[in-house]
């Protein structure tokens, strides 16, 4: 029993280790470390806990159905979602009922996303929510700052696949005659 128990242990703690300590990543061209995502998460979590405003904020689970642990297999079993965001703001701000944040490693961007995680941010969307990728700490903790400031644009309800006639603007999608009409608009009130 015992010894079944400690294998049972020693298998858990050598795919947490696989999964969650991931190290940094040697970026090839610049030769300098990139955090893992679950680095940035962590750092995204300490800020969260010096600005305070963690009690609002909710970490869901990310877990793989690959895995065939019968912990991932009970989740999924009473609701688990794949491709949901991994952070959730529950305050409304002026504009939005509340924050999605979904979290990638800083040398992920312009990389394909998954088709489950876009469909769940353009659902988001669609319900009133603000949902965006993160790439890294800072740009999680500049979208939350956007976001409680109310500097967030409403941002028209496409699904991501169809957003390639979209200008970027901070982290609000704008058709393109809509960007222009919004700048002279700002530009007369000037």
């Amino acid at each position: 029993m015992w010894m079944r128990l400690k294998n049972f242990m020693e298998e858990v703690m050598i795919a947490r280790k696989r999964r969650i300590g991931k190290r940094p990543i040697l970026d090839p061209k610049t030769q300098k470390l990139i955090a893992s995502e679950y680095q940035e998460c962590k750092a995204f979590w300490q800020y969260a806990i010096e600005a305070g405003f963690h009690d609002d904020l909710v970490k869901n689970a990310n877990e793989r159905k690959e895995n065939d642990s019968w912990f991932i297999n009970a989740l999924f079993a009473i609701g688990f979602r794949k491709g949901l965001p991994d952070y959730h703001y529950i305050c409304a701000n002026q504009t939005y009922h509340g924050l999605w944040i979904e979290m990638k490693r800083m040398d992920e961007r312009g990389k394909k996303t998954k088709s489950e995680q876009d469909e769940w941010i353009a659902r988001l969307l669609k319900k009133g929510h603000y949902a965006s990728y993160a790439y890294g700490c800072e740009d999680a903790i500049r979208i939350y700052k956007d976001y409680v400031n109310n500097r967030i644009l409403k941002s028209p309800q496409l699904p991501i696949k169809k957003r390639c006639n979209l200008l970027i603007i901070g982290h609000s999608p704008l058709l393109i005659g809509e960007f222009f009409a919004v700048f002279m608009q700002k530009l007369t009130l000037n």
